[in-house]
C-alpha cells in the first residue's frame, strides 16, 4: 500500500525544511547542532511510525513508495524478549543471599559458572534451553544450612552435660555412705554386738579390721616369748624393746639403723590376720604387758628432752623432731621454752605428739586383756626379772644405761617446781584419763612432801 498524498507532500516539506536547516545550522553554530537537528527529525518521522522510509542524501528526493511489511516488525521486535532471557545470569551474581556469598568459589565452579564463559553460540535459544537457572537452583539444592544445622544437633554436649551433672551425684553416694563404714568405730558398743554377742566379743573379732583401734599399731607381738606388750613414748621405750629384742631369734636390726632396736623388723598387732587376733586376745598362753610411767614424771622428761634440748641444740626445727608438731599450733623455742609458758601452751593444742600423747587410751587398757602392768620407774630392772621368770626364759643382761634411766628424776621435779608448785596439778588435768585407769599413775604426795622440805631449807 502506498499513503494518501497529502501525508507525503507533508513529510516530503518536513525533510526539506530539516535538511536545509542543517545546512544552516551547521555553518552558524557548528557541529554540535547536529545533535537538535536529528531530535527534530525524530519528531517529524514520530507521525508516522509505521511506515519504512527510505530517501537519497545525494539527490534530497524521496523514495514516494513506502512499503509496509510484517517481516520488519517481527525483525525489530523479535530480540526484545531475549534480554529478558539473560538476565537469570546477572541475578546470579547480584541477588544471590547474603548466607551463600562465602560460597562463591563454589558458585564459580558450576556449571552455570562453565556455561557463563563459554562462547556464545550462533543460536540463542541453546542457552535457554540449557536451563542455567537449574544451574542457579544448585547452591540452593546444596542447602549448607542443613549442614549449618549441625550445630544445633551439636547440642549433644548439652546432653552430656546432663550426663557430667548426674555423675557427680551418683558419686556422691558412696562418700555418703563413708561415715556409714565408719560409724561402726564410735558405735560398736552399742550397735555393733550381734546375735547375743557382748561387747567386747564384738570388738576381738573386728578390732584392726572393721574397728580400727590404737593397740593396732602400738601392741607388739612376740611370739618367741608368747608375749605381747605395748608401752608409749618416754615410758623406758628403748629398755623395754631392748628386753624382748633379746628374747628373741627373730628380730633384726638393720645395719643402717639411726634409732637402733627401735628399727628392728617388729611384729605389729596390725599385721596378723583376724583369726589370729583374736587368738591372742582370748588365749591364756600368752602373757600381755602394760609399761607405764607415772604422769608428771614423763611430762618432765618429755618437756627436758624434746623442748629444751631440742630447741638449745637445733637452730631450725626439722619435721623429724618431735616438737615439730607444735608449730603448727604456733610453737616457737623462744616464746614456749620455759616450763610455765610451754605448760600454758599445752593447755591450748587441740591434739598431742606421741611423746605427750596419754597412755591408757594409746594402749586401750579398757579392752586390751593385759595381764601384766609394769612401772617404768627405778625399780624396772626387778621388774623384768620377775618377767624372764614368768615366761619361762634366761633374763638377759642389761646395760648400765637402762638400769639407770630413772634415776634422779625426782631431784630434777623438785628443782623445776619448788617455785611453781600450782604447775604439777594443771599438768595431772591434762592427763586425768591416765589418772583414772592407771593406779598411782599422778600420786604426786611424795613429790610435794619434798618440794615443802626444798622451800624450807
Amino acid at each position: 500500500k502506498t499513503s494518501s498524498p497529502s501525508s507525503t507532500l507533508s513529510t516530503y516539506l518536513c525533510h526539506s525544511l530539516l535538511f536545509n536547516s542543517m545546512k544552516i545550522v551547521r555553518l552558524i553554530i557548528g557541529v554540535d547542532a547536529i545533535l537538535i537537528s536529528w531530535i527534530l527529525f525524530l519528531m517529524c518521522i514520530s507521525k508516522d511510525a509505521d511506515l519504512k522510509l527510505s530517501f537519497n542524501d545525494s539527490s534530497n528526493g524521496v523514495n514516494k513508495n513506502i512499503k509496509r511489511t510484517a517481516e520488519a516488525k517481527e525483525t525489530v521486535r523479535a530480540p526484545e524478549p531475549e534480554p529478558e532471557e539473560e538476565k537469570p545470569y546477572q541475578v546470579t551474581r547480584k541477588e544471590v543471599p547474603k548466607f551463600f556469598r562465602s560460597n562463591s568459589d563454589r558458585i564459580k565452579s558450576s556449571s552455570f559458572a562453565e556455561k557463563k564463559d563459554e562462547p556464545p553460540k550462533s543460536v540463542a535459544p541453546p542457552p535457554v534451553v540449557e536451563a542455567e537457572p537449574v544451574a542457579l537452583e544448585a547452591p540452593i539444592i546444596e542447602e549448607t544450612p542443613v549442614a549449618v544445622e549441625a550445630p544445633v544437633v551439636e547440642e549433644a554436649p548439652v546432653v552430656e552435660e546432663v550426663t557430667v551433672e548426674e555423675a557427680p551425684v551418683v558419686e556422691e553416694a558412696p562418700a555418703e555412705e563413708a561415715p556409714v563404714e565408719e560409724a561402726p568405730v564410735e558405735e560398736a558398743p552399742v550397735d555393733g554386738p550381734k546375735d547375743g554377742q557382748t561387747e567386747l566379743e564384738y570388738w576381738q573379732e573386728n578390732v584392726c579390721g572393721e574397728v580400727p583401734d590404737s593397740i593396732c599399731h602400738e601392741v607388739f607381738v612376740v611370739s618367741d616369748a608368747k608375749a605381747t606388750f605395748c608401752s608409749a613414748a618416754k615410758v623406758a621405750s628403748t629398755t623395754t624393746k631392748t628386753y624382748f629384742y633379746n628374747l628373741s631369734n627373730e628380730l633384726v636390726i638393720p645395719e643402717n639403723a639411726m634409732f637402733g632396736v627401735h628399727e628392728a623388723n617388729w611384729i605389729r598387732f596390725h599385721m596378723l590376720d583376724s583369726e589370729a587376733r583374736k587368738y591372742l586376745l582370748t588365749t591364756d598362753e600368752y602373757t600381755h604387758i602394760f609399761f607405764w610411767k607415772h604422769v608428771l614424771e614423763r611430762f618432765v622428761s618429755g618437756y627436758l628432752d624434746k623442748v629444751v634440748h631440742d630447741c638449745e641444740e637445733n637452730d631450725v626445727l626439722e619435721p623429724h623432731l618431735a616438737i615439730y608438731h607444735y608449730i603448727q599450733f604456733g610453737f616457737t623455742c623462744e616464746d614456749h621454752k620455759d616450763i610455765e609458758s610451754f605448760v600454758s601452751f599445752m593447755e591450748s593444742v587441740p591434739s598431742f605428739e606421741g611423746h605427750f600423747h596419754a597412755q591408757a587410751p594409746l594402749c586401750t587398757l579398757d579392752k586390751y586383756p593385759f595381764t601384766d602392768m609394769i612401772s617404768a620407774d627405778e625399780t624396772l630392772s626387778e621388774s623384768l626379772e620377775k618377767l624372764s621368770t614368768k615366761l619361762g626364759v634366761e633374763h638377759p643382761l642389761e646395760e648400765k644405761k637402762s638400769s639407770s634411766h630413772s634415776t634422779k628424776a625426782k631431784a630434777k621435779m623438785v628443782a623445776l617446781f619448788k617455785d611453781k608448785p600450782e604447775l604439777i596439778q594443771r599438768i595431772l588435768d591434762m592427763f586425768k584419763v591416765d589418772c583414772d585407769n592407771i593406779p598411782g599413775a599422778c600420786d604426786v604426795d611424795e613429790l610435794m612432801t619434798a618440794i615443802e622440805e626444798e622451800n624450807t631449807v
